[in-house]
Parts: structure tokens; sequence; C-alpha cells
């Protein structure tokens, strides 16, 4: 009843608060024999908490705001990476593309080439050898050099160096060129390794020689086609490895990004009770503006 009634419970709480010194100089022998110091320590003592108290909260609410901007910057850094891996994944289908596009080619030279080989074996017809005859087949030598080169089968240098060949221009022997399976394309999922990147397609001894038959000028041309495209695709398929890659890097940034952010985001939000509040403070408008 004492401590429902509020008039009762006053009472005590002011016996307390009165009796509070004397049990704070009680406590301490040193009290005893100078209650006045006794009471400024206690009183300093009250004074040093509370600042102390008041130091970590400031101390908490810095770092709510911290954590609050930590997290934002973190979402926006998650955000910039999802839009490089979207750059990445694009110039990775460029590659692959392109990858899958060499190989065609290559396949398809290297089939023609199989067929012209096949009929390397049967002689050329003779022909005289006349002046005619050589300027008809340098002749020759050039529009195949140049289709071929069109046809993006043979570098545009290629064209140049069979310009510039003359018709007494030595012979030299080709050497056969050995018959491989064409390996399959390397998966989407998974580019294959890179290879090492070749020379370009040169003509057999270093020059186009001009003075062979037509059907030995389109053997050479084939070779020549078809060693120029297999570098192209070793070289596209280096690409596509590279940029898978730089892919599959720019993901793993990307995760450990957004894994960072949400946990960043809920940290702050476990802190959000500190934050000070902002006050909005109305914008007059212009109208009043105006008015005043």
């Amino acid at each position: 009843m004492l401590l429902t009634e509020p008039a009762p419970a006053a009472i005590w709480a002011s016996l307390w608060l009165a009796a509070l010194p004397a049990l704070v100089v009680l406590a301490s022998p040193h009290g005893v024999r100078n209650p006045r110091r006794a009471l400024f320590d206690t009183i300093g003592f009250l004074r040093r908490r509370e600042e102390a108290r008041e130091a970590e909260h400031r101390h908490r609410v810095e770092e709510a705001v911290s954590s609050a901007r930590y997290a934002a910057e973190l979402r926006v850094a998650a955000d910039q990476a999802a839009c490089a891996v979207d750059r990445w994944q694009s110039q990775w289908e460029t590659a692959a593309a392109r990858s899958a596009a060499t190989f065609q080619a290559w396949h398809a030279a290297d089939t023609r080439l199989h067929r012209t080989r096949a009929a390397a074996p049967f002689h050329t017809p003779f022909t005289d050898q006349t002046p005619s005859e050589y300027a008809d087949r340098e002749r020759y030598l050039h529009l195949a050099v140049r289709a071929a080169a069109d046809r993006g089968e043979l570098p545009t240098t290629a064209v140049a160096d069979a310009l510039t060949t003359r018709s007494e221009s030595p012979t030299t022997p080709a050497p056969a060129l050995t018959s491989t399976p064409i390996p399959a394309p390397a998966p989407t999922s998974d580019p294959a390794p890179a290879f090492a990147p070749a020379p370009a397609a040169v003509p057999v001894g270093g020059a186009w020689d001009a003075r062979l038959h037509p059907a030995e000028q389109e053997l050479v041309v084939h070779r020549a086609a078809a060693t120029h495209l297999a570098a192209l695709h070793r070289a596209a398929r280096t690409a596509e490895r590279r940029a898978w890659d730089d892919l599959q890097r720019a993901t793993r940034n990307r995760d450990h990004l957004r894994r960072e952010g949400t946990r960043a985001t809920i940290h702050a939000a476990s802190l959000r009770h500190l934050l000070p509040s902002t006050p909005t403070h109305a914008t007059p408008s212009r109208a009043h503006l105006r008015a005043a």
C-alpha cells in the first residue's frame, strides 16, 4: 500500500535521495574523515560516467552512419559490377561467334584442300612453254589470289606479293601437308584452351610461283588459304578464352560485392534506430515568394 500510493512513494524516494550521500560517505573510510571530498568525488564519478555514456552513444551513432554509407556504396559498386558483367558477356558472345565462324571457314577450306590434293596424282595436261602460256598462268595466279583475299581466305598482303611476283621466279617443290582431323569447336560454356598464334599464310618457298600450271597453282592457293584460316581460328579461340576468363572474373567480383552488400545492409539495419533524424523543411513555392 505504501508503494502503490503516490504520496508514500514520493516520501520514500525523497528519503532515499537524502540518505544517498551519507551512504556514499560511509562506504569509504576516507569519506568518514573528509565527507565533502567524498561527495565531490562521487559527483565527479557520476559526471565522468555520464560523459562516457554520451561518448559511447556518439560512437554508436557514428558507426550507424558509417554502416549506412558503406552499405549504400556497396550497392552502387554491385550495380556497376553487374553492368560490367553484361559488357563482358556481350564481348564473350561476340568472340564465341567469331570463333565458330572461323572454324566453319577453316573446315570448308580444309575440305576443299583435301579434294584438290586428291586430284594431285593426276598429271597436268601438257602445254607449250611459250611466253603467252606463262602470261596466262601469271594472270590466273593473280585472279585466284585476289579472289581468295576478297573471300577473306588470304591476307591482303598476299595480293601484293602475287602482283609483284615475276614469271621467271624459281620453282620450289611444295611439301606435302599432312592431313589431320579437324577438332570440334569449343563449347560456348567452356572455351577450349588457347593456342599459340600461327604465322600468316605465305606461299610455299616464300614467294608465289607464277610458272606453275593452274591446277598446281590452285593447290598452292588452297593450301595457303587453309593455313591462313587455321591461324585465324587459333587467334579467335585465344580471344574467346580471354573473354571467358574476363567474364568469370567479373562475375566473381559482382557476386562478392553482392554478398558484402547484403551483410553491410543487415548490419546497417540493426543500427538504423541510432541514426539521427533528418527534419524535412518545407520549401516555399514560387507563388508564395511572389506574394511575399
